[in-house]
């Protein structure tokens, strides 16, 4: 009788322990792109798990098994999606025979009899030539006429999902390295994007004045008849640089930014909070430099919006 495995106590009905996977580890900076493999021999075979990760918005996980343990399939889905947060994985898991493997197999003669005189059948039907090769049988998929029916089916199941176990951890290794890289350089880059901040708010005053000269200049080429102190027009100048001031948009800069920061020590996946938190340094970097006009500021502004697309393509490989 078949052995079933409990999800919760990790065992098979039979009592045999399956090993759980390595400690929870941090997930900050993991990169969603890797590679694992994990081997396990059992009863005369080798039982290899290989799994690819790439980057993907979404969790898809694509599952290739032999057919004799597909029913595997939704516990090895669950498992890989309890420690994979986001990505696209391949998943190929195989069974390799060794040198006294050939002792399990067997034929399914009783199929191989009906699927032959099936393949007569319709090539009568057809008057076709009705000669079945071994070949012919071979190539229908989804068929197996050679079983391996003497497998301990309970060893084989341990087997496969340590294979699995091993493989996830040798995945999450090469996404924490990689990511360990990606931390690196987009912690450099957000200290550039603090030194830019700075050198804005220190053109604040410099902005308003550039701000107010240009709006003097203007006004006074339109309403040559009133005088530069005449109430409403101070009140209109008062009104339009502040539209011209910046300070908001700095102090929500900077609150996006410190946000970011915090991400650096969460110990979940912060891939997509990350994405979002740069979008919304882009929409307020694009206001200032739609608001102020003043030279230098301007060229800062090009550089930080240069900087933040750099750490979004960075930002783009995290889970």
């Amino acid at each position: 009788m078949r052995a079933y495995l409990d999800p919760v106590r990790k065992t098979f009905s039979n009592g045999v322990y399956l090993e759980g996977f390595k400690s929870k580890r941090k997930k900050f900076m993991w990169s969603m792109t890797g590679f694992g493999s994990g081997n396990q021999s059992v009863s005369g075979s080798t039982i290899t798990t290989q799994i690819t990760s790439v980057n993907r918005k979404q969790t898809d996980i694509r599952i290739k098994l032999p057919t004799e343990l597909l029913y595997l399939e939704i516990e090895i889905r669950n498992r890989i999606a309890s420690k994979i947060s986001r990505g696209g994985l391949q998943v190929r898991i195989e069974l390799q025979p060794s040198a006294n493997f050939s002792d399990l197999l067997s034929i399914d003669n009783e199929l191989v009899d009906r699927l032959s005189t099936l393949m007569v059948d319709l090539s009568n039907k057809l008057n076709l030539d009705n000669q079945v090769t071994l070949g012919d049988l071979f190539q229908i998929p989804n068929i197996n006429i050679i079983t391996t029916d003497k497998l301990p089916i309970e060893k084989l199941e341990l087997g496969v999902l340590q294979s699995l176990g091993e493989a996830i951890d040798h995945l999450i290794d090469a996404k924490i390295e990689e990511g360990k890289k990606l931390g690196t350089d987009i912690r450099k880059r957000h200290k550039i994007l603090l030194g830019y901040v700075n050198d804005i708010e220190s053109n604040i005053s410099e902005i308003i004045k550039v701000a107010e000269k240009k709006l003097h200049e203007r006004i006074g080429k339109i309403v040559n008849d009133l005088e530069i102190d005449d109430e409403r027009l101070v009140k209109e100048i008062a009104f339009l640089t502040d539209r011209c001031d910046v300070s908001e948009e700095i102090t929500r800069l900077l609150s996006h930014l410190e946000s970011i920061e915090a991400q650096f020590s969460v110990n979940d996946p912060v891939g997509r909070k990350l994405d979002f938190l740069i979008q919304e340094c882009f929409r307020e970097i694009n206001t200032l430099g739609a608001k102020c006009n003043h030279i230098e500021t301007s060229k800062i502004v090009i550089d930080f919006k240069t900087e933040l697309e750099r750490i979004r393509e960075q930002v783009q490989n995290i889970e």
